[in-house]
């Protein structure tokens, strides 16, 4: 099952969000960058072992 994107830089503005969707965005945006970081870090210490 393909799925489309249909937001990219191109077509999405955060400015169309109510401001209570666009505190919820940045919650996600940083969790997300929380996971990725954490994802790495497991990484760099499993090649380490």
């Amino acid at each position: 099952m393909k799925m489309n994107n249909q937001h990219n830089s191109d077509t999405f503005n955060i400015n169309d969000l109510t401001p209570e969707q666009q505190k919820m965005l940045i919650e996600i945006r940083r969790r997300k960058a929380e996971l990725l970081l954490e994802i790495q870090v497991r990484i760099i210490c499993f090649k380490i072992l």
